[in-house]
């Protein structure tokens, strides 16, 4: 007998015999119903069900941290009233510029994990593995920092980072809303007695109301008008952004060379990104689902250049999940940490601004 097979399927032939000799089983395997047959493998991925986005901390710029306090100018020690001096008159009066110091404190955030020795070890089995939370902390540890950034006027900061919400405050706002007393200053500025520190707002204490296409371009007037420099994005949520679309229909204009990065947002002529982003009088719209609503969200108009998030320690992953760690605890766990360190900055005020009690 010649045993000598030029491919696998004569080998398959001389050792089973034709395919078309097999008879049906009545015993077949039942994945339903037979015990040990059939188990689901589950992967080490878990999909996140909600949304995950960061994107105020996203779009604002990071700048190293340098200082911990600035000086801003609140009040010109010329008169722009004044005249001119007659011949051989008098020479004025010396004047000189308010001058107020500003302090901003260095925060820290810290988000941890923890799986246990044997959870560890259990690599060559079907399980949700701590390389996997490590990468899903680090999306948790982000969003945390982004929803800091969007707390309410009257929510003190604390230990967290500022929110755009307390930068983009006034006087009147603080006054006709009965924030209580000294909830809404901030970086030590007292905005309860006197409009010095105010952004611009438009509110309306009494009952919230449609947004309008005039509102939000007086807002954009109004903060270019006072601080002579014009908002570089506007921010809202789904709701909101989706009405001034509708608003504006046919007068929506979309731009492809916007750029997001460790900067924030940038508009670098030649570059594209693929993605398109809704205009407003030539300001993109960016709609993020943390952003505070009364009944519909808050629109903010910001300005990167004056508001940013000032960086001393940038986001870390540190982890413990050697056998001298544990020995060191105490406890049989490895564990991980993120931390960042910084805070939202603001170095004009006026710059900057909202429309709140929106429907």
């Amino acid at each position: 007998m010649n045993t000598d097979f030029c491919d696998i399927k004569q080998v398959m032939k001389s050792t089973y015999g034709d395919f078309k000799d097999v008879k049906k089983s009545d015993a077949p395997i039942s994945y339903a119903s037979d015990t040990g047959m059939f188990n689901a493998l589950f992967g080490r991925m878990a999909f996140t069900q909600f949304n995950q986005d960061a994107v105020l901390w996203n779009l604002l710029a990071k700048k190293g941290w340098v200082k911990s306090g600035w000086r801003i100018r609140t009040a010109r020690g010329v008169s722009l009233g004044g005249f001119g001096v007659t011949d051989a008159g008098s020479i004025p009066d010396t004047v000189k510029s308010t001058i107020v110091e500003v302090v901003a404190s260095l925060k820290q955030v810290v988000t941890t994990t923890e799986i246990g020795n044997i959870s560890f070890n259990l690599t060559g089995d079907d399980v949700y593995t701590f390389e996997e939370e490590m990468k899903n902390h680090a999306q948790d540890h982000v969003k945390l920092l982004n929803s800091q950034l969007h707390r309410e006027l009257d929510t003190k900061a604390g230990t967290g980072f500022e929110s755009i919400d307390r930068v983009c405050a006034s006087n009147g706002e603080v006054t006709d809303h009965s924030v209580t007393a000294g909830d809404g200053d901030i970086y030590g500025l007292d905005r309860d007695s006197a409009t010095t520190y105010d952004a611009y707002v438009d509110y309306n204490a009494s009952a919230d109301r449609d947004v309008s296409i005039t509102m939000v371009r007086s807002m954009i007037e109004t903060i270019e008008a006072n601080s002579g420099q014009r908002p570089t994005f506007l921010l809202t949520g789904y709701d909101q952004r989706q009405n001034i679309l509708s608003l504006m229909e046919s007068q929506v204009r979309y731009t492809d060379k916007i750029t997001v990065g460790i900067n924030g947002i940038n508009t670098a002529n030649g570059y594209s990104m693929g993605s398109r982003i809704a205009e407003f009088d030539g300001l993109p719209i960016f709609a993020d689902a943390q952003t505070i609503k009364d009944t519909g969200s808050r629109i903010y108009a910001l300005n990167s250049e004056n508001v940013f998030l000032g960086i001393k320690m940038p986001t870390k992953a540190t982890m413990s999940i050697t056998d001298q760690d544990m020995l060191n605890r105490g406890t049989l766990t490895r564990k991980a940490m993120y931390l960042t360190g910084g805070e939202l900055v603001c170095t004009m005020f006026s710059a900057n601004g909202k429309c709140r009690d929106l429907l």
